[in-house]
């Protein structure tokens, strides 16, 4: 099967549009998001590379597939990176008095933010120590609220989710 330059721009202009309207939806990852940029830039690269040689499909088809696969690589970084301010925000609000807060904001992400607040503590007779902390975070304007229970492991002043 053969291809014009005309049906290949085409079908990367039908795919662009696929792809960015998806990547518009508020229920969407970051991850999806940068996998489909990934594969529209990718796609034209890919055939704008390969037209020099006669392989503009080809060009395009590769070079989709490498530039989603970057796409998702970059989003599940960014995601991740969310991911490990939150941790750290809850790690640290098990070592503040109960009711101080502990923000922290997505550093790539405008829209992903939250915080980390120590709601009890308590010790039992035996002498094990646990705390209580609700963690909140807001992604795209949606709220989303836990709240766990995490006690010390004797002898090593670590906390463990109860």
């Amino acid at each position: 099967m053969k291809f014009s330059g005309r049906s290949i721009f085409k079908v990367l202009v039908v795919i662009s549009t696929l792809f960015t309207t998806s990547a518009c939806q508020t229920t969407g990852s970051q991850q999806e998001t940068a996998t489909a940029l990934g594969m529209i830039i990718g796609g034209v690269a890919g055939a704008l590379i390969g037209s020099s040689n006669g392989g503009a499909e080809l060009g395009a088809v590769l070079g989709a597939a490498m530039g989603g696969v970057a796409g998702a690589i970059i989003g599940a970084k960014l995601d991740e990176i969310d991911r490990l301010a939150a941790n750290a925000a809850r790690t640290t609000a098990l070592s503040v008095p109960t009711g101080d807060r502990v923000e922290w904001e997505s550093e790539e992400n405008i829209s992903v933010r939250g915080f980390a607040t120590p709601i009890s503590a308590k010790t039992f007779s035996e002498g094990r120590e646990c705390r209580t902390v609700r963690q909140v975070a807001y992604i795209k304007g949606e709220e989303i609220e836990e709240t766990t229970q995490f006690c010390k492991i004797e002898g090593t002043g670590r906390w463990a989710p109860a």
